[in-house]
């Protein structure tokens, strides 16, 4: 087989449910040269055997088998292993559009871009891999071409995202060491802070939609995890704003921006943390988010928060309890939202399978 244009790098952990939709969306791209390597990162159910299954019958697919050590040690498994001009990532319960690959090569050609950044739509599903429903489209903010310097100039609009919602010159990844932390979360906000420190010449910004990233039960995003609050992970979570603070045109242009950051990850450790209700008595989750709250970047992004950078209500007040330290509240109001999105998306269930046996 000639060397693939494009190297798809897919890890996978226990998502039997989902795994065919995401590798077949990704078999059909129209841009043919391509490579798809499967990551099994020990997976405990049939996740490992489908793997094995599609490689027998596509030569464009590699299958990997490791020990389980998370997404970010898989995805740079993966670059080790990948062969492309381009990589380019997929979670393997997400799918993606026919014209990825094709689409967004041409632009990294015609512009000499270093990486292609285009856009999302969520999609909802249940533990079956059936989707409820799809949600909104995140284009990038940004269009077309820019430079490194209209890129930091221009940083407030830069769509962060997810790494998987772009394509990348391998050459000058893997040259300039861009990886993925060796966590269980958060990885993508490293490697995507990496990227935007190296060298690069252009980045392009395609606003159409090429990206379908699921919303389901017991994802990371849907999920607690014990890592998010151990302290180790304090030092990849604070590259982004050493990033920031080395790249930002002028000094302190880029105060409110480091804010929003620490905020957000606030509100992701209360959102896990409402995860948890079931599993973590009220009062140590209480502790946990004390504890959490009082690291230095995440008290000061806290204190100087305002009403304009939170867009969702909720959002907003659950900030003003953490602000005002009443972590208490905060978790009860979170918990409360969390109930309330948790029989929405019951009924949505209920509402697909009684079109799906009606249409039978």
């Amino acid at each position: 087989m000639a060397r693939p244009v494009v190297s798809f790098i897919i890890p996978v952990y226990n998502v039997a449910p989902w795994l065919k939709m995401c590798v077949e969306s990704v078999q059909r791209q129209t841009l043919s040269q391509i490579e798809i390597i499967l990551i099994d990162d020990g997976s405990t159910d049939e996740s490992g055997k489908m793997c094995d299954d599609f490689a027998l019958h596509d030569e464009r697919i590699r299958v990997i088998h490791k020990k389980n050590e998370g997404q970010g040690v898989a995805r740079n498994c993966g670059m080790d292993a990948a062969q492309g001009e381009y990589i380019a990532f997929v979670d393997s319960d997400d799918s993606i559009l026919p014209r990825l690959a094709e689409d967004n090569v041409a632009l990294a050609r015609k512009h000499n871009a270093q990486f292609v950044v285009y856009g999302f739509q969520n999609q909802y599903t249940d533990n079956s891999g059936n989707i409820l429903k799809i949600g909104e489209k995140f284009p990038p903010q940004l269009s077309g071409c820019v430079n490194r310097n209209e890129f930091w100039r221009s940083y407030k609009k830069v769509n962060h995202s997810f790494a998987t919602m772009r394509i990348y010159s391998r050459e000058f990844v893997m040259q300039n060491n861009i990886r993925f932390a060796p966590i269980k979360v958060g990885e993508d906000a490293y490697f995507l802070s990496c990227l935007s420190d190296a060298p690069f010449i252009n980045v392009v910004f395609n606003q159409q939609i090429y990206y379908m990233y699921s919303i389901r039960p017991g994802s990371a995003m849907t999920s607690f995890q014990w890592e998010y609050f151990d302290e180790r992970y304090e030092a990849f979570r604070d590259k982004g704003y050493e990033v920031i603070r080395h790249n930002e045109p002028e000094k302190g242009m880029y105060d409110d921006i480091i804010s929003i950051r620490g905020i957000g990850y606030a509100l992701e450790a209360l959102k896990k943390l409402s995860f948890a209700k079931r599993q973590i008595p009220l009062a140590k989750r209480c502790s946990m988010i004390e504890k959490f709250c009082q690291n230095t970047q995440i008290a000061e992004s806290l204190a100087m928060c305002k009403r304009e950078w939170i867009g969702e209500r909720w959002k907003w007040i659950s900030v003003v309890l953490l602000k005002k330290g009443r972590y208490r509240a905060a978790l009860i109001y979170c918990d409360a939202l969390q109930s309330i999105r948790q029989a929405r998306n019951a009924g949505m269930k209920a509402k697909a399978n009684f079109i799906k046996e009606s249409a039978k």
